[in-house]
């Protein structure tokens, strides 16, 4: 099924593994939960947007534009992400 996530998605890690203050791109959103898909559509999350970690624990919380997302691990796992490079503008990656 077009968009849906898949273990081995080009190179995409899950959303849950980026690390805080690490930015990427979605790749996919599984589809085979059609009602949390569409949530998370709803608040901007779908192929193309541009997530930033903001937060692991107690609940992953990331930004997307605007908006500040809480969500559980298994949830995150269902997005698969671009992540950008350490040391991308934008996204402080590993600090030395």
């Amino acid at each position: 099924m077009r968009g849906q996530h898949r273990h081995g998605h080009g190179g995409g890690r899950r959303l849950h593994q980026l690390q805080v203050g690490q930015e990427g791109q979605v790749l996919a959103v599984d589809r085979t939960r059609p009602g949390r898909y569409q949530r998370l559509a709803a608040y901007g999350l779908f192929p193309g947007a541009r997530v930033r970690v903001e937060q692991r624990f107690p609940v992953l919380v990331v930004e997307v534009g605007h908006t500040h997302l809480a969500m559980e691990p298994e949830v995150a796992a269902d997005v698969t992400v671009e992540a950008d490079a350490p040391g991308a503008a934008g996204n402080p990656g590993t600090r030395t």
